[in-house]
C-alpha cells in the first residue's frame, strides 16, 4: 500500500505538466473526444526531438525467433490499464511478447508503437467525467462502458531522459513504521481494535517541462 500511495503521489506532479496535447488536436480537455492517435504520437515525438529530448531506452537488437521485432531507443509513456485496447488497435503496434528479447521488458510495459515504449498502471487515473462538450455511451463514463454521460479524460504521460527526477530514500530509515496492539479501554472494551500505520519522506519534481507531455484522451467502452 505505501508503494501504491508514492506512485499515486508521483503521478499527481507528472500529471501537473504544462506542455499538453489534446487527442485530435482539440484545444481543451473538455473537448477531448479522441482516444490516441498515431499522428498525436508523432506530434509528441517530434516535439522532443526539436527541443533536444534524449530517448530512454536503449536497443533491443534483432534475433533469430519467430514472429519478433528488434526495439529501437525509445521515450516511454505511462498511461491507464483503460487505454490499452485503443493502443493496441493502433497500426504499428508491436505487443511486448513480441519483442524481440522481452525479457528487457520494463515492469507492467505492455507494447510499442514506432519510439515510444508504453507501460500501463490502473493507479494513473483518469478525470472522470471530463470531456463536457459531449454526452456520449461510446467511450468509458466513471469508468463504465455503455453509460451514456461525459466521459473520462485519460492521460498518458510521456517523457524523455532527465525530464523529472524524484528523491526516493532507502534503508532502515525510508519509513517509520508504527504499531498500536488492540488494547482493552472505554472506547473498545474488548480490545478487539489495533492499527498499523507508516509515514515517509517524498519529493518529485518537473526538470524541464520541454521533455515531459501530457497527452489527454479518451477511451472507447466497448472496443472491438
Amino acid at each position: 500500500q505505501a508503494a501504491e500511495t508514492f506512485e499515486v503521489l508521483r503521478f499527481a506532479f507528472l500529471k501537473a505538466g504544462s506542455n499538453v496535447f489534446y487527442a485530435n488536436n482539440v484545444a481543451s480537455r473538455a473537448l477531448t473526444t479522441s482516444p490516441p492517435l498515431r499522428g498525436d504520437l508523432r506530434k509528441i515525438t517530434r516535439a522532443f526531438k526539436r527541443n533536444k529530448a534524449q530517448m530512454i531506452s536503449l536497443i533491443i537488437k534483432a534475433t533469430g525467433a519467430v514472429a519478433t521485432e528488434p526495439v529501437a531507443p525509445a521515450f516511454f509513456a505511462m498511461g491507464h490499464t483503460d487505454l490499452l485496447p485503443d493502443l493496441a488497435g493502433l497500426a504499428g503496434w508491436t505487443p511486448v511478447e513480441k519483442y524481440s528479447d522481452s525479457t528487457k521488458a520494463l515492469p507492467y510495459e505492455v507494447g510499442k508503437i514506432e519510439e515510444i515504449r508504453f507501460i500501463l498502471t490502473p493507479l494513473c487515473e483518469p478525470w472522470a467525467a471530463a470531456a463536457t462538450s459531449i454526452t456520449s455511451s461510446t467511450y468509458l463514463v466513471n469508468g463504465a462502458a455503455g453509460v451514456s454521460g461525459n466521459p473520462d479524460v485519460y492521460p498518458i504521460i510521456i517523457v524523455a531522459r532527465d525530464a523529472y527526477a524524484i528523491t526516493p530514500l532507502q534503508g532502515k530509515n525510508a519509513a517509520k513504521i508504527a504499531v498500536k496492539n488492540p488494547e482493552v479501554s472505554a472506547t473498545d472494551p474488548l480490545g478487539q481494535r489495533g492499527f498499523a500505520s507508516w509515514k515517509s519522506y517524498q519529493a518529485g519534481l518537473i526538470l524541464n517541462q520541454l521533455w515531459i507531455a501530457r497527452y489527454e484522451v479518451v477511451a472507447t467502452g466497448n472496443p472491438s
